[in-house]
C-alpha cells in the first residue's frame, strides 16, 4: 500500500515598503499571538519593528479569546505573527481572515 503525502505549500514571500515619518523610516508594526513570538521577533528586528503581543505572559493561547482591542490591535499591524498548528484555537478562524488581506506568517510553515 503506497500512502502519499501531501506536499507542502511554498512560503509566500512579504514584501513591505518602509515610510517615511518625516526623516525617518517608520517602523514595521508587527503584531503577535504570543510573548513568546513576539520576544523572538524582537531579538531578530531589533530597532526595525515595533512589536507587540495580544496575550499578556502566563495566558494559556489554547482558550485565549480575542477582545475588541485584539481586533484594533490585528488591523493596525502591518504583519500579524502566530503559531498555528492550533495553538491559539480560539483565534483560528481570526488568523485565517487576516491571511486574506494582510501579510500573515504562521510560524508552524517553518518546519
Amino acid at each position: 500500500m503506497k500512502t502519499s503525502v501531501p506536499a507542502k505549500e511554498a512560503p509566500k514571500e512579504i514584501t513591505l515598503t518602509l515610510k517615511s515619518d518625516g526623516n525617518a523610516l517608520r517602523k514595521i508594526k508587527v503584531t503577535t499571538s504570543t510573548t513568546i513570538a513576539a520576544d523572538l521577533l524582537r531579538q531578530l528586528g531589533k530597532e526595525r519593528l515595533d512589536v507587540q503581543s495580544l496575550m499578556p505572559a502566563g495566558v494559556d493561547p489554547h482558550l485565549y479569546r480575542a477582545k475588541e482591542s485584539d481586533t484594533r490591535k490585528l488591523l493596525n499591524a502591518d504583519i500579524v505573527v502566530h503559531h498555528g498548528l492550533y495553538l491559539e484555537a480560539k483565534l483560528s478562524d481570526v488568523f485565517s481572515q487576516l491571511a486574506k488581506t494582510k501579510a500573515s506568517i504562521r510560524l508552524s510553515d517553518a518546519f
